[in-house]
């Protein structure tokens, strides 16, 4: 290793510390506080396959180095972010992306009223002050939660014209992947609540994904399933397996709970 390799490889190692520092101290530091954290858990790499194919979907709105399942993604921290990738925050992403510039991103926030109202408004406005003429494309995906200022966000987008798609995944088929993943044996779990899939595109954009695009094959041998043209497509069954710990192979550490996987959501917050 020359000179240069070991500058690199340091330089690298006190990056991640410094990330990872960042996301394990947001969650109060604790082994057991953070696992199962809504604030950073994801979908399986699986279901982000499947969003490609079905809408050309390449970027992650909510993600950090940890758990991001595209290159082009948008984090919490920018200044800890930014070298692993990052394009800063979501809330700043008609400053990030260009007019000329097609979209088509994976919408996660942490589950927090505040921030999904925001992320609503966000949604919204980066689709109508874009040019039309390029496509843009948000696949939203959250608990389903009630409550009158949840509700209006969601009602925002399920009446807006932009609005192609919108479901309820029940519990059972839907599973998430914890954020501190890289710490995890089972990262998998489940929450109680349904989970709401909104899919919003533009004209353009529905043009190049909409009715027109078959939805996959669904396959028998997977179990957990996502909606596009109102058609079922199926993801890893793995999720399923390892979050009720059924999996014939599974080994290592469950995740927190022990009730066959299942967790009460994040309660959302006023």
């Amino acid at each position: 290793m020359t000179d240069d390799d070991s500058d690199h490889e340091q330089a690298f190692r006190r990056s991640a510390f410094t990330m990872l520092l960042r996301y394990h101290s947001l969650s109060g530091g604790s082994d057991d506080a953070d696992r199962n954290s809504g604030l950073h858990a994801s979908v399986h790499p699986a279901f982000a396959s499947q969003l490609f194919a079905q809408f050309g979907v390449v970027c992650d709105a909510f993600a950090n180095p940890i758990n991001a399942t595209h290159a082009s993604f948008f984090s919490l921290f920018p200044d800890v972010d930014a070298c692993f990738g990052s394009r800063g925050s979501f809330f700043a992403a008609g400053d990030a992306l260009s007019s000329s510039e097609p979209i088509a991103a994976h919408v996660n926030p942490p589950f927090e009223t505040q921030c999904i109202q925001r992320t609503a408004t966000t949604l919204l406005t980066l689709l109508r002050n874009r040019d039309p003429g390029v496509p843009a494309t948000f696949v939203m995906v959250v608990p389903n939660w009630t409550g009158d200022k949840i509700d209006a966000a969601f009602g925002s987008l399920r009446k807006a014209p932009e609005c192609a798609v919108s479901m309820l995944v029940p519990s059972e088929e839907a599973a998430y992947v914890d954020g501190h993943l890289h710490r995890l044996a089972c990262p998998f779990f489940k929450l109680d609540s349904k989970t709401l899939l909104i899919v919003l595109q533009n004209d353009t954009a529905r043009k190049l994904f909409g009715a027109s695009t078959p939805a996959v094959t669904p396959d028998p041998a997977l179990g957990l399933s996502v909606v596009a043209d109102g058609k079922r497509t199926r993801v890893d069954a793995a999720i399923a397996e390892w979050a009720t710990g059924s999996a014939t192979a599974f080994s290592g550490r469950r995740p927190r709970n022990e009730d066959g996987g299942q967790r009460k959501p994040p309660q959302p917050r006023a």
